[in-house]
């Protein structure tokens, strides 16, 4: 199983942080390659089902999720489901913790993907996909989290725009 991590300290205190990433409508805001988000409008509890529309290179594609654990001011826990509603193993969990400095946060994704369990597939995945998957990740989640600093320093009713460019990231693997 491949785990990917990217964290970043967000000057912002943590109970902004908390109730601008989980209200679902704000994803576009600060995930860049997502678009759209439906199926919830209020914040995430355990049990939501989201349907994302995301730009993955060339096309748009329909992503379903399922909240699996959401801890108020501390994480929330996403599945991926497959076409048939059933949960992948895959997930994306984002935790936030008080800083130092309480007029700052910092945010983690972690992301876990298995293609499979057969040593082959597991050898593929460890030796051949990983390394590459660490550097989409952190690319990615990097990007999505340089944008979430900007939102919040603009405020929370930001309109999306262009990505801010000179943010620099404060996490890595």
């Amino acid at each position: 199983m491949g785990i990917y991590r990217v964290k970043a300290l967000i000057p912002t205190p943590l109970p902004r942080v908390w109730e601008f990433i989980i209200a679902p409508r704000n994803q576009p805001l600060w995930v860049p390659y997502i678009k759209s988000v439906a199926g919830v409008d209020r914040p995430l509890q355990t049990g939501d089902r989201l349907t994302q529309w995301r730009r993955n290179f060339f096309r748009l594609k329909r992503v379903e999720l399922l909240v699996e654990e959401v801890i108020p001011y501390r994480s929330v826990r996403l599945g991926i489901l497959s076409a048939k509603g059933r949960p992948m193993d895959a997930t994306a969990t984002l935790s936030v913790e008080q800083a130092a400095d309480p007029g700052a946060t910092w945010v983690e994704e972690v992301l876990t993907l298995s293609l499979g369990k057969g040593p082959l597939v597991r050898g593929v995945q460890r030796w051949l996909l990983d390394p590459l998957f660490r550097l989409v990740v952190r690319h990615h989640s990097g990007r999505a989290l340089r944008c979430l600093a900007e939102r919040l320093a603009q405020g929370a009713g930001a309109e999306p725009g262009a990505e801010p460019g000179a943010a620099a990231d404060g996490g890595g693997m």
